[in-house]
């Protein structure tokens, strides 16, 4: 008896029954045995089946032990019916529990559950909807399954469904009985229907989401080339599941950026659409800061960030899209204004932010996108600050892991860049920077038309629009209306220099040049001794004229006549400029080669005089003597003494 409470599983219960069978077996335990197991604790609900399993192993042998245990359960339940008060609470809630389970063992007949059930709906209580959600819980499936029972379950049910809904519950009661009343009788299960998609449009969507990795991106983008581009609904499903980047595992959007890459070499304007795409994603995810879209959010932008390593997309793009998170809906004055595109509790811009720069600018590292992200920086510090500040005032702590990632992604771009701590500081760089580049504009010939301005403004939704507007033709009044209410660019001044006249000049030559090359070749004809003579004695009889021979050629004889020509004429002044520029081409042509000359003739003297100075290099191994070597071994007599000829 005192081993009962240490049963909790089915092989102890059954364990126990066999002990019982064996050694325990007396008429005096077998009458106590059903009061002990009836008497559990309230608070040990969870014995309640391991109880009435003991006592339904013990029934064959033993049928005394549940019958009694019926009995009492069946006394103690018309004796909590009778008391409306809620003073043993969870007692009733346990005697309802325990009818079932015995119900459900056999201990107690269908039949008989099925009128407890009836005595509690008639009654309706809060105590007996309590005793009701317990019994429908512990054996209302058993009971609405079973077929000698299934009719009158159901009746009840659709009672208490009746009285549910005619009585005014409280919300805890309801939950209750909808649960219990799901327990017995729960709807049947709609299948959702899984879109048929066609098999092509299932194979890009194995290629991009289940077998894109690192190892198979030159596979999957050689099925993406051999797909049929020239098919419409092919192509746009394609744009679209590369434009979704967000549908791609974010460990792998490098290689979804890569296969993008290789697409557009052989199909540039699908590669532009997919690119135009994730931007106007980008943007339309920032225009409503919705927190549900913040993993699309930042997908989308590491995803252009990639793009950007991959040669797709110009640094332009990368920093007007790092600078539409700071300023794209932020209010002038963010202190003491609050913008509906940007509330102070939103840290999902410094973010994306923090993930673009992370991914691209670590090849910003030269030149003038060194000098840009550098300005960046300021601002993007300067947006961190502001944040802090409004978590300052509305009395909140800010997040210690956004600081930690927005020193952590400076730190690794700059890490000898101090971090400002207050706006002061900050908006002391940004405003040093402002100056710089004022200076360098107005040297540039451009006026600040916006003095008034302090560092970046909030971007407006219509500036792009009208912008594009510009950009198009203006056939319709409404586009020339925009287009004249656009404020003008300012350009720069236009200033004379001497390599404008020197290209000019080359230029004008160039042309000259090339029209005497089109032009037929012309000859120049002698003119007569006799016949100049002739001429120039008539000039000299007419004032005011100029005389020219004209000489014409009919066959081989050649005749000349003096034309006289006033000297204000085209001709004459054509033909005195004509002179006077190829004698000044000759006057130029004689002193430059007799520059050269003098410049060839002092080369060489000097250079004689220099091949003179230098004395030859004295060859002190030509004169030098052979040292005397010993020999090595004894000398030979034979060779020393012989005098030569023929050995005998």
């Amino acid at each position: 008896m005192k081993s009962l409470m240490t049963i909790y599983n089915r092989e102890l219960v059954d364990a126990a029954a066999q002990e019982f069978l064996l050694t325990l077996n007396t008429p005096v335990n077998r009458k106590r045995l059903p009061r002990e197991i009836w008497k559990v604790d309230r608070r040990r609900v969870d014995l309640l089946p391991f109880f009435t399993r003991l006592a339904a192993s013990l029934k064959e042998c033993a049928p005394k032990i549940a019958d009694d245990l019926a009995s009492y359960l069946l006394k103690d339940f018309r004796y909590h019916v009778r008391k409306k008060d809620q003073i043993h609470f969870e007692v009733k809630i346990k005697n309802a529990r325990y009818i079932g389970e015995a119900t459900k063992f056999g201990i107690l007949s269908r039949s008989e559950a099925t009128t407890c059930l009836k005595i509690l709906v008639i009654d309706f209580s809060i105590v007996a909807i309590e005793m009701i959600c317990g019994l429908l819980e512990s054996a209302g499936r058993f009971l609405f399954r079973s077929p000698d029972s299934h009719q009158k379950t159901k009746l009840l049910l659709e009672q208490l469904k009746r009285k549910k809904n005619s009585k005014n519950l409280d919300a805890r009661l309801l939950a209750q009985l909808d649960n219990a009343i799901y327990c017995c009788n729960p709807p049947t299960e709609v299948h959702r229907e899984v879109e048929k998609r066609p098999t092509v449009q299932e194979y890009i969507h194995r290629l991009l989401y289940d077998l894109l990795s690192k190892r198979t991106v030159a596979f999957v983008l050689k099925q993406f080339r051999k797909m049929n581009w020239k098919d419409v609904e092919i192509r746009d499903y394609i744009i679209d599941a590369l434009s979704a980047g967000y549908n791609v595992k974010f460990s792998v959007v490098h290689c979804a950026a890569s296969v993008l890459a290789g697409i557009s070499e052989y199909h540039e304007e699908e590669a532009i659409e997919i690119v135009d795409n994730i931007l106007e994603d980008i943007k339309a995810t920032i225009e409503f800061p919705d927190p549900r879209f913040n993993q699309r959010r930042l997908i989308q932008v590491k995803y252009l960030a990639e793009l950007y390593n991959y040669k797709m997309v110009s640094s332009e793009v990368i920093f007007t899209t790092l600078y539409s998170f700071i300023t794209l809906g932020v209010a002038p004055d963010p202190l003491t204004m609050v913008s509906p595109l940007d509330p102070p509790e939103n840290l999902i811009r410094l973010r994306l932010a923090c993930v673009m720069l992370e991914t691209c600018a670590c090849f910003f590292d030269k030149g003038s996108q060194k000098k840009k992200l550098d300005f960046y920086l300021q601002y993007l510090i300067r947006y961190w600050l502001i944040k802090k500040e409004l978590y300052a005032i509305h009395n909140q702590a800010f997040p210690l892991g956004m600081d930690h990632i927005l020193h952590d992604c400076v730190e690794s771009l700059r890490p000898k860049l101090k971090i400002a701590q207050t706006l002061d500081e900050v908006s002391a760089a940004i405003e040093k920077i402002e100056l710089e580049a004022m200076e360098k504009l107005e040297q540039m010939g451009f006026q600040n038309e916006q003095d008034t301005q302090d560092g970046l403004g909030a971007i407006i939704e219509g500036e792009e629009d009208s912008q594009d507007d510009h950009s198009e033709s203006v056939t319709d009044t409404d586009t020339q209306t925009e287009n004249e209410n656009e404020p003008s660019v300012p350009k720069g001044k236009f200033e004379q220099c001497q390599e404008d006249d020197d290209f000019i000049k080359e230029f004008e030559n160039l042309m000259k040049t090339d029209e005497g090359m089109s032009q037929a070749k012309q000859t120049d004809l002698n003119v007569p001794m006799n016949a100049k003579k002739a001429i120039d004695q008539g000039e000299m009889k007419e004032e005011g004229k100029v005389v020219f021979a004209l000489v014409t050629r009919k066959g081989n004889k050649t005749d000349v006549k003096a034309l006289h020509v006033d000297q204000d004429s085209r001709l004459a002044l054509g033909l005195e400029a004509a002179e006077r520029e190829r004698t000044k081409k000759q006057e130029e042509m004689k002193n430059l080669t007799l520059s050269l000359a003098e410049n060839l003739a002092i080369e060489e003297e000097t250079a004689e005089l220099i091949a003179l100075s230098k004395t030859p290099v004295e060859n002190r191994n030509r004169e030098r003597t052979k040292k005397y070597q010993h020999p090595k071994a004894p000398p030979n007599a034979d060779q020393m003494f012989s005098v030569g000829g023929r050995r005998r």
